[in-house]
């Protein structure tokens, strides 16, 4: 940054040349600053496609995510580069009956979520509107929420985090497609438009 003032501060000292040497020189710094966030970018952003045959269910996810379809989920995607609390996605899906609306599952929701989460508290329900792998929009429900996870290491006992959940519903025919993002207090907010950036992939 001095060395950057003292440029300009000796400009009237400079020829011609040294002068043109010297924009070519912030030009140059400025060159490499861009293409290194757009090179960082491209890592962060890059994605693998995942697609369920039997559900229909298909999405770009992070590519260096954890992907995961073994549990009571159609499939789950994790950061496994945090020690703590993994920042999740997960896509699930509910049977419901032809009569049941959003709210209705967002209660049933709530009350599974707490009898397995630890101090879950419902912050807010509210209207979420979600674009469909870019083709339409629909106005849904969502369910913002937190709970306390515990770190089960014997070397971490403990320790907890605070996370913070959101539940987006969406019905489709007979069923409801749960999708769920889960991080951590601290990164929620950083984390969050990779969330909205899987909702945009999204198709089902």
């Amino acid at each position: 940054m001095l060395a950057f003032i003292r440029i300009w501060q000796s400009q009237d000292e400079l020829t011609f040349s040294q002068r043109w040497a010297s924009y070519l020189t912030l030009l140059t710094i400025v060159g490499l600053i861009f293409a290194g966030v757009t090179f960082r970018n491209s890592i962060l952003f890059r994605t693998a496609f995942y697609q369920d045959t039997l559900t229909g269910i298909s999405a770009d996810y992070p590519f260096n995510w954890l992907i995961d379809s073994s549990g009571d989920y159609v499939f789950r995607v994790r950061d496994m580069q945090y020690s703590g609390f993994k920042t999740t996605i997960q896509v699930s899906l509910i049977s419901i009956g032809t009569d049941v609306t959003t709210r209705n599952v967002a209660d049933r929701l709530a009350l599974s979520r707490a009898q397995v989460l630890t101090d879950y508290r419902v912050v807010s329900v509210e209207p979420f509107y979600l674009n469909l792998a870019n083709t339409r929009e629909e106005e849904t429900q969502s369910v913002l929420y937190t709970f306390v996870d515990r770190d089960r290491s014997p070397f971490l006992e403990g320790l907890s985090a605070v996370v913070i959940g959101l539940d987006v519903i969406q019905l489709s025919g007979n069923q409801a497609v749960i999708i769920t993002f889960r991080a951590d207090r601290e990164n929620y907010d950083q984390q969050y438009p990779l969330f909205e950036r899987f909702l945009l992939t999204l198709n089902f």
